[in-house]
């Protein structure tokens, strides 16, 4: 569903008298502006319930400082600019650009302390070579190590988005739209607490709580058995 589908469907779940078919929500005032508000903040929390969801990962590619040898990049390197919130740690590779994609191998990722410790220090500092691994610092910057070379690597992974916010009539949840009901559901909530609608608040938590429940199946990652010990 669109904004405006949302906004119209929640106005019939909440038996909402006057015009039940909205042409736009644009220059919204009111209580038309109400359900606009009840529905993005439905939709901001869901967005926020879990920070892995599948539908919100988003690819990436890079390649290294082929001019001076870099360790640092930036989401903005990646180019990646406002939609960026977190790198997806175990989704990344690396090749080398002249060797092209044959030479791809997985990049694995360490915490940023062991990073330190280990590729920001002493004689590393200045180590330049093939990277091995990587980190994100606290400002999550993208931190190679060693230091690449200039011969040129391709980085590419995934990242998560931030939420974001639906403005125009047509905008889409990125969620899957059979779980579109869910943000329909946590919006009636809204509406049931602010209008002293108890049936409405009882009817939205009820169904939001069993779509909710589908939704994680369906958008989170499968739990699978690590690597051997030894």
């Amino acid at each position: 569903m669109t904004l405006l589908g949302l906004v119209n469907r929640v106005r019939q779940e909440c038996q909402v008298s006057g015009i039940q078919n909205l042409t736009t929500v644009q220059g919204a005032t009111g209580q038309t502006l109400d359900f606009v508000n009840w529905i993005n903040a439905a939709w901001q929390d869901i967005q926020e319930t879990k920070s892995d969801w599948n539908f919100m990962r988003a690819n990436f590619t890079f390649n290294t400082n082929t001019s001076t040898p870099t360790q640092s990049y930036s989401p903005t390197d990646a180019g990646i600019n406002a939609t960026f919130c977190n790198w997806k740690k175990d989704s990344c590779r690396i090749y080398s650009v002249t060797l092209g994609l044959p030479n791809e191998m997985i990049l694995p990722w360490i915490t940023y302390d062991e990073f330190r410790n280990l590729w920001i220090y002493g004689a590393q500092r200045t180590n330049y070579q093939r990277p091995v691994m990587f980190t994100t610092d606290p400002g999550k910057n993208f931190l190679l190590g060693g230091i690449p070379d200039i011969s040129g690597y391709s980085v590419n992974g995934e990242y998560f988005t931030l939420p974001i916010v639906l403005s125009a009539d047509t905008d889409t949840p990125t969620m899957p739209t059979q779980y579109h009901m869910l943000i329909v559901y946590r919006a009636m909530e809204h509406y049931g607490m602010a209008e002293a609608a108890p049936e409405v608040l009882s009817r939205g938590q009820r169904e939001s709580t069993k779509m909710l429940a589908r939704l994680t199946i369906d958008q989170l990652p499968v739990l699978g058995f690590g690597l051997p010990l030894a």
